[in-house]
Order: C-alpha cells, then sequence, then structure tokens
C-alpha cells in the first residue's frame, strides 16, 4: 500500500462564496379601477401563486383574497390576526397550528397537523411578516398541495421580521425576502388605493407621510453608508 506523507500537502481553508441568487421573474397584474372587484376578480380568475401587494394600510388585500374562493383558509402568523379573522366569519388559524409547531418555539413541522382536504383556497395573510425559515415551510406546502389554489397578502413597505441571517451582501434583507416571496408567488397584484379614508385630503396627508418616511430611510442608509466605507 502506497503510504502519502501528509506533511507535502498543504493545509489551507476555503472561504465560502455567496450563492448565486438569480432574481425570479414576476408576472404583474393591473387593474384600471381599484373599486371595481367585479374586474379585478375577473382579472386574476383561475391565477394560482398570486400576491396581492398594499401600498398603503386600507387598500383591500384580503378583502379581494376572500371573494377568489368559496371555502377559504386564512393563515395568519399571529393570535391576533387571526381572531379577527375568525370574527369576520372566515376559518383561520396561525401559521404555528398550521406546521404543527410546538410551545416552546423548536420547529417541528407536521404538514398532517391539520386537515386542509376541505379548502379550495389557502390565504397566508401578511406574508412578508415572515422570515425566511418560515418562507421555506410555505415554499414547501405549496410543493406538497398543488391542487390548492395559493393567494398571500402583504404590505410592500413591511418591517422586516425577526431571526433573520443574511449572507446575500448585495441585497438588504427586505429585498431578499421579498425575491424570497416572488419565488413562491410570481404572480402579483398591487393595490394603491386606501378604501377605508372616504376623504381626498386624508389620503393625500396619508400619501405624504409615507413619502417622508422613505425619504429619511434613504438619508439613513446614505448616512450609515458613507460612515462603513
Amino acid at each position: 500500500m502506497k503510504q502519502i506523507n501528509i506533511l507535502d500537502t498543504k493545509i489551507q481553508m476555503k472561504d465560502n462564496e455567496p450563492v448565486t441568487f438569480n432574481k425570479p421573474k414576476i408576472n404583474i397584474i393591473t387593474v384600471d379601477d381599484e373599486y371595481n372587484v367585479k374586474d379585478i376578480k375577473k382579472r386574476i380568475d383561475g391565477v394560482n401563486n398570486l400576491l396581492i401587494l398594499g401600498k398603503y394600510a386600507g387598500v383591500g388585500k384580503t378583502t379581494i383574497a376572500v371573494k377568489l374562493g368559496t371555502k377559504i383558509l386564512i393563515i395568519s402568523p399571529y393570535n391576533a390576526l387571526c381572531q379577527e379573522n375568525n370574527k369576520n366569519g372566515f376559518d383561520g388559524i396561525t401559521y404555528d397550528k398550521l406546521f404543527g409547531l410546538v410551545v416552546n418555539f423548536k420547529e417541528v413541522p407536521n404538514f398532517n397537523k391539520v386537515d386542509i382536504s376541505e379548502y379550495n383556497l389557502i390565504v397566508f395573510d401578511e406574508i412578508m411578516l415572515y422570515n425566511v425559515k418560515q418562507l421555506m415551510n410555505i415554499m414547501y406546502f405549496i410543493d406538497l398541495n398543488p391542487n390548492k389554489r395559493i393567494i398571500a397578502t402583504g404590505d410592500s413597505d413591511q418591517n422586516t421580521p425577526f431571526m433573520n441571517i443574511l449572507n446575500q451582501y448585495e441585497y438588504t434583507m427586505k429585498q431578499y425576502l421579498y425575491n424570497c416571496v416572488c419565488m413562491m408567488l410570481p404572480n402579483q397584484l398591487t393595490l394603491c388605493i386606501n378604501k377605508r379614508l372616504k376623504n381626498e385630503e386624508d389620503k393625500t396627508i396619508i400619501t405624504q407621510l409615507k413619502m417622508n418616511c422613505l425619504i429619511k430611510i434613504i438619508f439613513l442608509l446614505m448616512y450609515y453608508k458613507n460612515i462603513l466605507k
């Protein structure tokens, strides 16, 4: 047997290289009149893996989503939102219950925990509140249920959720999470009009407040970017 002298071999640590992340292709769905629910339903009729985004609160994301099925199950990220959906007459459970997660936050997915056979539409409400690991479980759920229509709602400017670790340095965490969601839900409709506010002046105030917040965020990002150079 030939002897190998390991002292002749240079031992060197190999650097981990970032995984290549290809941006998913997105199918943008547009509507002429956000108040015309009948027209919106017609445009997204039969569209699966759909993400309904809201530019502001109160644009009617969930209102549109629940009109797209006859037997609907709404999955919520936390109890308060789940209880609100139940009060409105919909079957709703939390993400934890869907995946059979234990109380101490140790994730043990059990896809048979909840019987979803009677539902033809599954709505993941406020999907932008989930972290990367939770989104991965949702992706598995979608893959395991190809016969179910999947729709999700989300805020386009949602705060970044907790428990995220990112090694994709060309992206912010918000961009990365959005790309993860787009891989699962490439068909997207964005609603931009707040339906709760009836006064045009109030709508203008909401728009201006959001713009002011975005401007402050941009200046902060530029400031910290210069510091870290």
